[in-house]
């Protein structure tokens, strides 16, 4: 077989997304074939592999800020990206361009010989490629779904860290807490290290901690706590806490003074992101998909209208038809006055309009608060027409719109209000 090779990122990306007849194969034994073949098993690196229903991006967003203020080199993969293929591989807290992954591809695709990979595990080997030859001190790893057959579960790590449990791709991973749990838990490994910030974390996983020895760390006193700060900044305060604790645990923890001000400065794209258009319109991004994330999105904008006082809250939301839609909705019920059902023309996963708009009226919205679109596009750009920019406009006057409800609607928006990016990969 002769190895394929291509000359643009874009074309190797669509090349991938045909390459295995499924685009989910959860399993370890194709990956670590090819993996082995690359010499990607033992990497001198520290590994740490974060897991958890949400706040994964978060917690590594935090460990690679505070790694890199006390000057270590760190590489971190995270899914799914945005706008562009490149956000999902990191070095030193930037994007790694395009020749590189492609580069990267090509030396998989040379060793991989028969060997079937998935988009995603096509994608890990790359990342894991490219942090080798950087030599980096510290590789994040972001679990894409589950734990036990992650690809990312090839390697053993010296810290696993586990941000939340709850339900959420029930279809692979179980239909309770406790099933989903044990997937979650086969990131341990025998006398290993795991940062648990999941405040009730069922039974199911600390027997398995038990079972396998493994020295597990917990919040569980003042000094613990993190502050309502980074919650308010649209970041989850368990996954924070996770964050310090893993890095505290690798010797690498900052001097205080540092600490805050890394934490506060932090930023993740489609985390409660805020886009002020004028002073009298204000988007919020979130990528909220399952009625855990719902819930957390509910308190923060609680918290922002509380402080801006804004005239009205809108809520845009496209959602997969595989989501719990009622339970993913009703959390907001009680901070938006408005919805806007949108469509995801193109998305044979996403729910229709009117799809949402029944799981609002079956949760008591009257429908003179419902409105439908047919691609969220038009719903943004509906609400910055009707926003007139008022010069010294009281903040009472400001309209908050929320877009939420998945990857997939957050990507909309940015491009939308960014005046017609292009997504790529």
């Amino acid at each position: 077989m002769s190895a394929k090779r291509f000359n643009s990122l874009t074309d190797w990306l669509s090349w991938l997304e045909t390459l295995h007849p499924r685009e989910i194969d959860l399993g370890l034994e194709r990956i670590r074939n090819v993996a082995s073949k690359l010499n990607l098993l033992t990497p001198a690196a520290k590994i740490i592999t974060v897991g958890g229903t949400n706040g994964k991006g978060s917690c590594i967003a935090a460990m690679q800020a505070l790694l890199l203020a006390q000057n270590k080199t760190v590489g971190a993969y995270t899914s799914p990206h945005l706008l562009k293929y490149n956000e999902r591989i990191s070095v030193n807290g930037v994007n790694v361009g395009d020749e590189e992954i492609c580069q990267a591809f090509e030396k998989i695709e040379a060793h991989r010989g028969d060997t079937s990979l998935t988009y995603f595990e096509f994608g890990t080997l790359a990342a894991l490629l490219i942090f080798k030859q950087q030599e980096l001190d510290y590789w994040l790893l972001e679990v894409g779904l589950g734990g036990r057959l992650d690809a990312v579960n090839i390697l053993d790590p010296d810290i696993a860290v586990i941000t939340s449990i709850d339900l959420d791709h029930q279809d692979w991973l179980g239909n309770t807490r406790s099933e989903i749990a044990l997937e979650k838990a086969g990131i341990l490994r025998e006398g290993g290290v795991l940062v648990l910030a999941d405040g009730n974390p069922p039974e199911s996983l600390l027997d398995q901690v038990k079972k396998q020895n493994v020295v597990t760390h917990r919040p569980g006193s003042e000094s613990d706590a993190c502050d309502d700060l980074y919650a308010e900044a649209g970041l989850a305060r368990a996954s924070i806490w996770a964050a310090k604790k893993a890095v505290s645990l690798l010797n690498a923890l900052p001097s205080e003074n540092v600490l805050e001000s890394v934490l506060n400065n932090l930023e993740l794209m489609g985390r409660f992101q805020q886009i002020p258009l004028n002073n009298n319109l204000l988007f919020v991004l979130d990528v909220a998909h399952n009625p855990a994330a719902c819930s957390r999105l509910s308190l923060q904008v609680e918290k922002l209208v509380k402080r801006i006082t804004p005239g009205k809250v809108i809520a845009l939301v496209a959602m997969m038809r595989d989501k719990d839609l009622p339970n993913n909705l009703r959390p907001l019920l009680q901070v938006v006055d408005n919805w806007v059902c949108c469509d995801l023309p193109g998305n044979k996963r996403a729910a229709d309009k009117e799809a949402l708009s029944q799981a609002l009226s079956g949760l008591g919205v009257a429908e003179e608060n419902i409105e439908r679109s047919t691609t969220l596009s038009a719903a943004i750009e509906h609400r910055k027409s009707r926003a007139v920019k008022k010069p010294g406009a009281a903040l009472s006057e400001m309209t908050l719109v929320l877009v939420f409800g998945s990857f997939f609607a957050v990507e909309d928006a940015l491009l939308t209000l960014q005046s017609g990016g292009k997504k790529i990969g």
